[in-house]
């Protein structure tokens, strides 16, 4: 029945007939999803892009300096990558080959996001072994391809940076086929870089320019530069890329294979590879045979080779880097791990 409020103005029950309270739940219900209506609720967190790296590493002996670059570099390529916006999710992993009658012939570290498992990993590979030319590279790409536990998430880029300085056995019986690997790699998305270290022969870049073409991504040398103080006080600079040497000493350069050098330039190859043990202790003969040994610098560029490559993809997924060279001498390595792992 019809009430008086204490104010004197007449309002009417919505209760029921029945009295129950139905009916008043309904339209408070009706209200409040009315009043929502011109309202947005907070949008739901894009998720972090995910990238899955597994480095594939011929680890036989004559890959040591190329090991060490990536064992010392390991930390500040991955702060690179980690401080994109929004942050990649990028998990790491390791297959390690050499040869058969070797301690070994593949090694498998599993795609981890902790970093700090990753650098325990690399500092556990050793370059050793393999006593003849080629390696059991076609075993290596079939562990890395089809053993990894790929993320399988849509959209998750898979990326394997393939490093090596000799061409696969194509000898062995019940072996696998580079060619075979390269294609299921393409089917399933997973992008292959090859890159050639100094001593590659012209069967093995073959193999590696066919392996990355096939697998949509890039071939590429490796880059070693050697740098020394000649007799006369002026810095020589030896470049060695594939199979190209040049040296240049201030407004001179000579790319060997052009005839005898100018003076100055030496008279043999100064250091075709480059690490940081190199950095240490590496000497030459700059000034030809018999002449003094010079101290000598060495650097290659793999880890800008392996962080570009890691960065592009990452961009491809969303990824904003910005100008981020600061940034990344500035944050400490907590807070990049924080990052990864989050």
């Amino acid at each position: 029945m019809p009430c008086l409020a204490s104010n004197g103005h007449r309002t009417t029950s919505v209760t029921s007939k029945r009295g129950n309270m139905q009916r008043p739940i309904a339209v408070l219900t009706s209200i409040l999803l009315l009043a929502g209506a011109g309202s947005s609720l907070p949008a739901q967190q894009e998720p972090h892009p995910r990238i899955d790296v597994v480095f594939l590493l011929d680890a036989t002996g004559s890959m040591g300096d190329e090991i060490a670059v990536i064992k010392e570099k390991m930390r500040e390529m991955i702060s690179a990558i980690a401080l994109g916006e929004p942050s990649p999710d990028v998990r790491f992993g390791i297959v390690a080959y050499r040869d058969r009658g070797d301690e070994y012939v593949t090694r498998r570290y599993p795609l981890t996001r902790d970093i700090d498992q990753t650098v325990a990993d690399l500092r556990d590979i050793e370059a050793t072994g393999g006593g003849d030319y080629p390696e059991s590279l076609n075993e290596g790409l079939h562990v890395a391809l089809h053993d990894m536990a790929w993320n399988r998430t849509e959209g998750a880029a898979h990326l394997v940076f393939l490093i090596a300085d000799a061409p696969p056995h194509m000898d062995y019986a019940q072996d696998f086929d580079y060619r075979d690997e390269a294609d299921f790699a393409a089917r399933e998305g997973i992008v292959i870089h090859a890159i050639g270290a100094s001593g590659l022969d012209e069967e093995g870049e073959g193999v590696l320019r066919h392996v990355a073409a096939t697998a949509q991504g890039e071939f590429q040398w490796l880059a070693y530069e050697s740098r020394y103080v000649a007799d006369d006080g002026e810095e020589v600079i030896v470049r060695v890329e594939g199979r190209d040497i040049v040296y240049t000493k201030g407004d001179s350069t000579w790319e060997a294979g052009d005839g005898p050098p100018p003076d100055g330039l030496g008279g043999g190859l100064i250091r075709t590879r480059g690490g940081p043990e190199a950095l240490d202790d590496a000497t030459a003969e700059a000034a030809g045979e018999g002449a003094p040994a010079v101290e000598v610098t060495t650097s290659t560029n793999l880890d800008d080779l392996i962080t570009s490559a890691i960065k592009e993809a990452a961009r491809d997924t969303g990824v904003d880097y910005g100008p981020t060279p600061s940034a990344v001498e500035a944050t400490s390595w907590g807070r990049v791990k924080a990052l990864i792992a989050r």
